[in-house]
């Protein structure tokens, strides 16, 4: 199987009940709607993706709450490790940076957020 389509993606949100998922290269990945969470198109407009990178989209739609679960889990450890003064801490804080970023788009949230440390 090949890998999934490369990221970053970003929701497409004109509709709440047909949201889309594209590249930031406007490829198309899928449609979430009311009656569905992901369709996941072997076409987009430009492009045929490959059926086995459709498959492996399918694959990490799926793991997006457990992904999400995970982030949030490591960002509360990883948060009372930085700027302890311990080796490492410094590289930390990219990390905690970047996790911070990531549960903030998954959970729609434009601006960078203060505080992650809610519902596991």
């Amino acid at each position: 199987m090949s890998g999934y389509t490369p990221g970053p993606w970003v929701a497409a949100i004109d509709d709440p009940e047909d949201c889309a998922i594209y590249t930031t290269n406007e490829e198309f990945v899928a449609n979430v709607g009311a009656d569905r969470i992901a369709c996941i198109s072997p076409k987009n407009g430009k492009h045929v993706i490959a059926f086995d990178m459709t498959v492996a989209d399918a694959h990490l739609i799926a793991a997006a709450p457990d992904l999400l679960a995970a982030a949030r889990m490591a960002f509360e450890d990883l948060e009372e490790y930085e700027w302890t003064g311990l080796p490492g801490d410094y590289a930390v804080t990219a990390t905690v940076r970047q996790l911070r970023t990531a549960i903030a788009k998954a959970e729609g949230i434009k601006e960078e957020m203060k505080d992650v440390r809610h519902v596991r």
